[in-house]
């Protein structure tokens, strides 16, 4: 019997659609000998995501580097987990999501916003914790980004992630700009003033107030960051063989630094200490902490600081209004890092040498330090309106 053939199709006839069978996907560490016998070892004994992260910030150089990395690993693991993910199935997708997610925080409807971000800093144990207070900047973003790419393919190296996507993910560059989270100098005025009026009612509030005062002035007189502080010792303000006064400092990348004290600088520090009931100056061997906690015997906490500082700015902003509404505003969106700002600033308008600038405020690229020439541009500012007039015989 001969077979019979199939009849061809029509050329009218619609093509029928391929019909692809996806691939079955061998749970972990299942497949062929060959494919097991290649299946990388996981080389950190991780079984959350939870203990992955902790895994990786141990690599830190620094704990100020750790810090920061937790934070943006905080917030990336909250989010996933929201998404119903976990660092195994994220995809190149999740990530670009995540980015036009950071992207958007001031254009979350009030249910996300309630979820997402707190109008001030609180500690990570207190339901009122959120993980942003507020829209990133874009650099911000950036690091953000740049952050969990280095969790991802570290994870990959480890074998806790069989790849990463963070290889495909292309993070934009920022252009550097010129800093404009600063106060115009008149405003330390105004934030002593609102420390000296704080009350002091009893032993308590007086230390508290005491130690407001000094945190001011040694952030506006320094362009210290708020991490140099957990590190600081009494003894760390010191005088050299030469006479001259100085704050040694273990800042960014566990780097030890010294940072002048300038003399009104030393004058608080005098006033801070005798009021603690201690010498005008500690001794060579005095490691208690330049800022103590108020209920313990150690330094006080990076938050403790903030939420201090936080609270000075609206109290000085108040105070602001009453002669200048436009300070007064500002001091009310201010944050406290805006006084390293404000203090690298004011060198830069008062003509310091520019490697003097970046010195002081340890910045490894000059470039980072002509950010605060705002003078230069006040002065441009001012030379071409005074030239640029379609009269030109306007009066100057």
């Amino acid at each position: 019997m001969s077979r019979r053939k199939a009849p061809a199709p029509s050329a009218n006839a619609a093509a029928q659609p391929i019909q692809a069978t996806p691939p079955v996907t061998p749970a972990r560490g299942v497949g062929s000998a060959r494919a097991v016998m290649f299946q990388p070892r996981q080389l950190i004994s991780a079984e959350t995501d939870e203990q992955a992260i902790e895994a990786w910030l141990l690599q830190c150089s620094s704990a100020a580097t750790a810090a920061n990395y937790r934070k943006d690993a905080d917030r990336f693991l909250m989010w996933i987990k929201v998404r119903g993910r976990d660092l195994r199935t994220l995809v190149v997708e999740d990530l670009a999501a995540y980015s036009s997610f950071l992207s958007r925080l001031d254009k979350l409807v009030p249910a996300d916003a309630e979820q997402w971000i707190s109008s001030r800093r609180w500690p990570k144990n207190d339901i009122r914790w959120r993980p942003f207070q507020g829209p990133l900047s874009k650099a911000s973003q950036r690091q953000a980004l740049v952050a969990i790419g280095a969790l991802l393919r570290w994870l990959e190296k480890t074998g806790y992630v069989d790849r990463s996507p963070a290889a495909l993910m292309k993070i934009t560059k920022v252009r550097k700009r010129k800093v404009d989270r600063y106060l115009p100098w008149e405003a330390v005025g105004h934030l002593l003033n609102a420390a000296d009026q704080m009350p002091e009612e009893n032993a308590e509030q007086r230390r508290y107030k005491i130690r407001t005062r000094f945190l001011v002035c040694l952030f506006s007189l320094t362009g210290a960051r708020i991490s140099d502080l957990p590190l600081a010792t009494m003894a760390s303000i010191h005088r050299n063989p030469d006479g001259l006064w100085w704050w040694s400092v273990t800042g960014k990348g566990d780097k030890d630094e010294e940072v002048p004290v300038p003399r009104d600088l030393l004058t608080e520090f005098r006033k801070y200490r005798a009021s603690m009931g201690l010498s005008e100056l500690p001794s060579a061997s005095d490691n208690s902490p330049l800022v103590p906690s108020l209920r313990g015997g150690g330094p006080a906490a990076e938050s403790t600081i903030y939420v201090a500082l936080e609270k000075l700015f609206k109290q000085a902003s108040a105070l602001a209004r009453e002669t200048d509404p436009d300070l007064g505003d500002r001091l009310d969106v201010a944050s406290p890092h805006w006084l390293r700002h404000t203090a690298l600033t004011r060198q830069a308008d008062m003509k310091m040498d520019l490697r003097w600038i970046q010195a002081n405020a340890r910045h490894e690229d000059i470039n980072t330090t002509m950010g605060y020439l705002h003078q230069d541009d006040r002065d441009r500012h001012r030379e071409t309106d005074r030239v640029m007039k379609l009269n030109p015989d306007q009066n100057n």
